[in-house]
């Protein structure tokens, strides 16, 4: 399962780009499952974290997969965290916690701390 996961995670990132056009440009940003499939699958745009994620989570959940979302704080370009500035995707409760899916660097899967 781990490399299937991989794979398709792989192929997430590299057929779907990051972008925030929508923030900058004022256009409304729909986070569920109906918006998500239109501006991504449908128009083939990208999207930030939350969109990209939590398509992400919609095609795991379709495999059959347990996710969980998980909003966050991001460091990982240096700087201060804001709260809930990004999502990330993990196991459901019950399982062992690992990140299953971030834009920011993340090329592989990485495991979390049981605190998180």
């Amino acid at each position: 399962m781990r490399r299937r996961f991989g794979s398709l995670h792989r192929a997430h990132q590299m057929a779907v780009p990051f972008e925030n056009l929508s923030i900058h440009l004022a256009e409304p940003i729909s986070l569920d499952e109906d918006g998500l499939l239109d501006k991504i699958v449908t128009r083939r745009r990208g999207g930030f974290c939350y969109e990209l994620n939590g398509a992400f989570a919609l095609l795991l959940l379709a495999l059959g997969a347990q996710v969980a979302r998980s909003p966050r704080a991001s460091t990982a370009m240096g700087g201060s965290a804001r709260p809930f500035d990004h999502l990330a995707l993990g196991r459901a409760p019950g399982r062992r916690r690992r990140s299953l899916a971030g834009r920011r660097r993340l090329r592989q899967p990485q495991h979390l701390p049981a605190a998180l």
